[in-house]
């Protein structure tokens, strides 16, 4: 590829890779002139920049003041004006807007001579610092030659039109060349699926309205969402909703969603104690099995015809060994005493110096609490 073609192709990627910004190169040309000649077509209004290179080479770019006030427009409003800019020194801030420009642009050049072995005089430059002036560039710049691009730049289809001149320094030939890489590099692409982007939104609710009421939409509108719109938020990804439920919340101050079911989550299960039951404030009692299997470890209790006989409830008790086989009858009861005569006892004193007691009074169940009364509250 000629230098001349690189050149362009890569100040015009550079604009649109950085900011979107469409670029044509509207002419460009192309000299090996030496570094008097290369400065006495600079002047001070320009801004004039420093490129490093390999080996301690040096370079230089100079930028009118049209091209600098596209970059700074581009960076700071978002487009181009369609306005002449004002006549102005440049500063240490133009110079800092301009350097993304700078190294894409020379990252570029190089890429696009790669595969030409004559195009290693560009490798390695990239943006350096500001110089004040023509004469300090003069004192900086020790190349005798330089090879001089002097580009016509359109920004924006017409919105500015500025100038651009990249100067890289004639030298011999290093004696190891290390030229970037010319083909492109075996793709992995297990890391570069890993790595893809994937943009997730969270869809609240559906709310079907008609077109009429949809165009009537505007900014402060209150819209009713369901009750549980925070707890059965779904997840969607470019249109497509798979059967994702979540509940929206927060986490560290930071939005959270927490997926509830869905392809490929397992079903919640309750969490259980170290003893085997369920744990506190998991919100579910396991459930008893009546069929044999939910009863643990505990043993069978032996069936019931395997009891020895109990009899008929007399003496025999059906076999068992009761240990009262051996004890002695009991005596007759014939020979027991008779008990002494009634008639000896003292009679019982007279009651008739008690006192007379008073007549009770009258009950009236009619009164909520009659035994108050009686007890003479």
């Amino acid at each position: 590829m000629p230098p001349a073609k690189a050149l362009r192709l890569s100040v015009s990627r550079a604009a649109e890779k950085l900011w979107g910004l469409p670029v044509r190169i509207q002419g460009i040309h192309q000299e090996i002139v030496g570094q008097e000649e290369f400065l006495e077509s600079l002047d001070d209004s320009m801004l004039l920049l420093l490129t490093d290179g390999p080996l301690g080479a040096m370079g230089a770019v100079a930028m009118d003041q049209q091209t600098v006030a596209a970059l700074v427009e581009v960076q700071t409003m978002g487009k181009v004006l369609r306005a002449r800019a004002a006549e102005r020194q440049p500063t240490r801030t133009d110079a800092s807007v301009s350097e993304p420009l700078v190294n894409e642009m020379l990252q570029g050049l190089s890429i696009n001579l790669a595969e030409d072995r004559n195009g290693w005089w560009a490798d390695g430059f990239r943006y350096g610092d500001m110089v004040e002036d023509v004469r300090t560039l003069g004192l900086i710049l020790t190349a005798p030659e330089m090879q001089v691009f002097r580009m016509s730049i359109d920004f924006d289809s017409g919105a500015k039109e500025g100038e651009l001149t990249l100067a890289l320094p004639v030298r011999e030939k290093p004696e190891k060349v290390e030229r970037p890489p010319t083909g492109k590099p075996k793709a992995d692409f297990g890391a570069e699926f890993e790595n893809v982007e994937a943009e997730l939104d969270v869809v609240l609710a559906t709310l079907p309205m008609t077109l009429a009421q949809a165009e009537r939409l505007a900014p402060g509108m209150v819209l009713e969402l369901p009750p549980d719109a925070l707890s059965r938020v779904r997840l969607c990804t470019r249109g497509t909703c798979p059967r994702m439920v979540g509940q929206l919340g927060q986490v560290n101050g930071f939005r959270a969603l927490k997926l509830n079911a869905g392809p490929g989550l397992a079903p919640a299960a309750a969490s259980k104690s170290p003893g085997g039951g369920a744990a506190a404030g998991s919100g579910a009692v396991p459930a008893l099995d009546f069929d044999g299997g939910g009863s643990g470890d505990l043993p069978q209790l032996p069936p019931m015809d395997s009891q020895p006989d109990m009899g008929d409830g007399g003496g025999d008790f059906g076999g068992f060994d009761t240990g009262m086989e051996d004890l002695p009858d009991l005596p007759p009861l014939d020979d027991l005493p008779d008990l002494p005569p009634m008639e000896d006892l003292p009679d019982l004193p007279p009651l008739d110096d008690l006192p007379d007691f008073p007549d009770l009074p009258a009950l009236n169940f009619d009164d909520d609490d009659p035994l108050s009364k009686l007890m003479g509250d």
